[in-house]
């Protein structure tokens, strides 16, 4: 999956009734880099967490290399992955946290490359 295309489609996440992400569309090209800027509680953490599947989305579709991510789940060939599946389809996805997660005695690198072994 590394360097895969990312494909969003009309990517709809709900928190109850506060809609977070209403129709978010976005292809990202192979290797291509993206920042994703706005204001605190504009939703930027939100759409990396629903790219990662860290939180279930209501509506639309994520496309990462050969899977989808739905309001069913993580889907390959049109079956809905179990947990291990998830897991193997999140190790092929980097993600760095805010704050919390982060490793003090790290530099940045060293957060960026720090990552569970798969």
């Amino acid at each position: 999956m590394s360097g895969e295309p990312i494909k969003i489609s009309g990517l709809i996440k709900r928190f109850g009734t506060l809609e977070v992400l209403r129709g978010i569309s976005i292809n990202i090209a192979s290797g291509g880099t993206v920042a994703v800027v706005g204001p605190s509680g504009s939703g930027k953490s939100t759409l990396v967490r629903c790219i990662n599947h860290l939180e279930p989305i209501q509506g639309g579709a994520i496309e990462v290399g050969g899977s989808m991510i739905t309001h069913r789940g993580v889907e390959e060939n049109g079956r809905v992955l179990g947990s291990r599946g998830v897991a193997r389809f999140r190790s092929h996805i980097g993600m760095v946290f805010q704050q919390f997660n982060l490793y003090p005695h790290l530099t940045v690198m060293g957060n960026i490359i720090e990552a569970p072994s798969a």
